[in-house]
């Protein structure tokens, strides 16, 4: 979201300048409207999947649960190790 936020701000800036070029941290020529344009698009897909994000994945299937049992049963040496605060 900063990428994009950031983009797009320096991309109206250097519009409003008169100038249609920056010159980045590299020192790289920077063609402002394409910049302006990948920085709308990041901003729009972070809308778009900010709720998919958010949420939890599908259930697991298969193999997977498989696995993820075999690890909730197995524990680690590290875990296994006799410690007052580990009972």
């Amino acid at each position: 979201m900063f990428v994009g936020l950031s983009l797009v701000l320096t991309g109206v800036a250097v519009l409003q300048r008169g100038r249609l070029h920056y010159q980045n941290y590299w020192g790289g020529s920077v063609f402002a409207p394409v910049a302006l344009v990948v920085g709308l698009m990041a901003l729009v897909m972070v809308v778009v999947r900010w709720r998919s994000v958010n949420e939890p994945g599908p259930k697991l299937r298969g193999k997977a649960v498989r696995r993820q049992q075999r690890t909730a049963e197995k524990r680690s040496p590290v875990e296994t190790f006799d410690k007052p605060w580990n009972p």
